[in-house]
This record gives structure tokens, sequence and C-alpha cells, in this order.
């Protein structure tokens, strides 16, 4: 194809229906039995889909077409040619050139409707990958709440040792088992607050400190209060009248980590209640400031090696956009397992960018990639992808200068 905008659907081998705003229809080629058949209809505009769309498929499946597409020009929407069934059930993929990078809307388009696609039901394959992964993601979408329901109704012990961890953590106390389920289910039946007719404004927050940098403040304060034990509320408030306090929706909980994270150095330990204490080895600053500067060394990434080959990159985005299209390339029928990624609020593969922030189209497939992560999270993210084919996470190795 060479414009991407521009999608060529005189195919010699391929039956081409297409039906025009006035209602007429026109045969690009006699329609044979075994033949691939396409139906495409033009609309005037976006709120005539879904008052076409069963007709059309409907239509299109009476005929023995493969697949079929509403589409305004700018706007496409694809749905597997299935009688029997709603039009929603059979969509399995929406592009819209306003919006889209053009090149996805090149290479879908290409995927779905090329000759070559339709002739070797690479096509057909596609649509119904896509399709069964889109109905997939939204069963697990639907089921979601309802499983979250059931465990705060009735909280398993994982769900309660954690708890206990992050009150130990917080308070250094230990709650009850009994106690944590007894709040739990008390919250799981608390309505949600009324949401106020104003709001007030928001106040931007000051930059987030990196956890060390606080560690190495707590730990100077602990030494200048020194035999004494101090209590975390003081440490965290001595920290906040700093602008050194941790941000986060528990400030407390982040400086117990911090602390924590020092105390197996040693120069510091809990000793209950919420209180801490030096012990007499290295607490000063210096010490602190250097493991910081040690931790924090920057490394410039130059690419990475999968199965063997390396590949040339300096971005994080790249190189998770280019793990995801060699594992696409490698497991193509069985890469609708990916849709299982995901994070709180949003796809990290999907078949539409819907909701991702810096979303990456895989090459030569339905599905995009989410890559706005830093590189930890990116290389993670590269590794739980192998996993789910069952590749050995060492397969892949991060390259840096």
């Amino acid at each position: 194809m060479g414009d991407p905008l521009q999608v060529d659907l005189d195919h010699e081998g391929v039956d081409v229906v297409l039906s025009i705003p006035r209602g007429e229809q026109t045969s690009l080629a006699d329609r044979r039995p075994g033949r691939p058949g396409v139906y495409v209809r033009f609309a005037p505009s976006e709120r005539e889909f879904s008052a076409q769309a069963a007709g059309l498929v409907a239509e299109a499946a009476r005929d023995g077409a493969d697949l079929c597409a509403l589409t305004t020009g700018q706007v496409w929407q694809l749905y597997a040619a299935k009688p029997m069934q709603e039009a929603d059930a059979c969509r399995f993929a929406q592009l819209d050139l306003r919006g889209d990078p053009a090149e996805r809307v090149a290479d879908e388009l290409e995927l779905y409707l090329s000759r070559e696609a339709l002739i070797d039901q690479r096509a057909q394959r596609s649509a119904e990958h896509a399709l069964t992964a889109r109905l997939d993601a939204e069963r697990v979408a639907a089921a979601i709440p309802n499983v979250w329901r059931r465990l705060l109704a009735g909280p398993d012990s994982l769900l309660v040792e954690y708890v206990q961890d992050e009150v130990r953590k917080e308070t250094g106390l230990h709650a009850g088992a009994e106690q944590v389920i007894a709040v739990i289910r008390s919250e799981a039946h608390t309505p949600p607050p009324v949401t106020p007719p104003e709001r007030p404004p928001i106040v931007a927050k000051p930059p987030r400190r990196r956890a060390n940098s606080i560690g190495a403040a707590a730990m100077e304060y602990l030494a200048s209060r020194a035999p004494a034990s101090v209590h975390i509320n003081e440490i965290l408030a001595h920290l906040e009248s700093h602008d050194r306090a941790p941000g986060g929706q528990s400030p407390r909980a982040s400086l117990n980590t911090a602390l924590y994270r020092f105390a197996k150095d040693g120069g510091i330990e809990a000793v209950g209640g919420g209180f801490w204490r030096t012990t007499g080895g290295r607490t000063d600053a210096k010490r602190a400031t250097t493991q910081e500067q040690r931790r924090q060394q920057p490394r410039r990434l130059t690419g990475y090696r999968l199965w063997g080959v390396d590949h040339q990159t300096t971005t994080w985005k790249d190189m998770l956009g280019g793990v995801a299209a060699d594992v696409y390339q490698k497991h193509p029928d069985e890469f609708h397992r990916a849709l299982s990624l995901h994070g709180r609020s949003r796809q990290y593969v999907a078949t539409t960018a819907d909701g991702m922030t810096q979303p990456v189209a895989i090459p030569n497939s339905p599905y995009v990639i989410e890559t706005h992560f830093g590189g930890l999270q990116a290389t993670q993210m590269a590794r739980q992808l192998l996993a789910l084919f069952d590749h050995d996470a060492d397969e892949l190795e991060i390259l840096y200068e």
C-alpha cells in the first residue's frame, strides 16, 4: 500500500460488494461459492452505524461473505459475518483516521481487507482472534467487580495476611485476623460517600522524594536524638517541616518502608510501638548519601537481546514494542493470551488504544500495547509477556552502555 490513508478494494479473486449512501448496491465481482467475500457499506455519519449494522451483518452472513464493514470514510467498524447474532457481538475492530495513527489504520485495513490476507484466510483468522479477544476482555471486566465483592464479603487468608502486614509496617503493631475481617466486611457494606456539589481547589503537591533521600534524612534526625527512641509520627513531622516527607496516600507507611530498608544495613532499629532508635552504628548522613548515589547511578539503554538476536534502541518504548512484535510473530494464533496483561485502570495489551497513554501498534496484528512505563516496569512487562507463551525470562537481556 502506498498512501497509508488509501485502501485498494479492487481485488482479483475476491468478491467485494459496495453499498453507497443512496441505497444502491454495486457488485464488483460475481459471488461464487468458495470465493472470499467482503461487504462494505458507506454511512453518512457515525450516528447511522447502529441502525445499519444489524442489517449489514445479516445480509453478509446470508450471502456467505466472510467480513463486512461500515464506514464514513474516516471511521471504520469491522464485523465478522455471523448468522443469527447481534451485530455488536460480531464487531472485532474500530478504526478512526482522525485520532488513530495512520500507520496503524493502514496496517489493520491491509490485514483484514487486502486481497492476499483474504485469499489465504489470514484476514478471517485474525478477525476471529480479535473478536474472541474483545469478548473475553469484556467478560473479564464484567467479572472483576463480582469477584471483588465476594472477596470482601468473605476475605481469604492471603488478603487478611496482606492487611496484617501493611498494618504492622504502618504502626508496628499486630492486627488480629478477626479484627481485620470485621473491618473489611464493614467497609464492603459501607455506602460510598456522597460527592459534595463543589470541590475545593486542587493544591499542587510538592515533588515526590526518592525513598533513599527520605531514609537518609530520617537517619540523620534519629542520630541527632540519640540515644532516645523516636516515634515515627515525630520523624514524619520533622520531615514534613523540612519538605522531605514521602508522598502517596500513606506517607507514614512509605516512611516505615524506607526505615526498614536502612535497618537491614544496620545503624537503626525498630523497638516496637512505632518507635525507632539508632544502634550506635554508622548513621551519619554521609553514609546514607553514599548509598543513595551508588544506587542511583544512571545506566543508558543501548538495546536488548532476545532469543540470541541483538536489537539496538535507546528508548524503553521501542524495546517493549519490539519484544511484543517478536512474540506475535512466533505466536500469532495464541497472542490473545496477552489481553490478560492489565493494570488497575487500563489494559496493557488490547485491540483498541482506548484508555492507553502511549499505545504502540504491533505490526501486522490487530493488537496495540501500552508503552508508557519506566525501565524497570517495561522490563517486567516484557518478561511477563514472554512468560505467557512459555518462554524463560532470561531469554530477554537488556543491554546498557
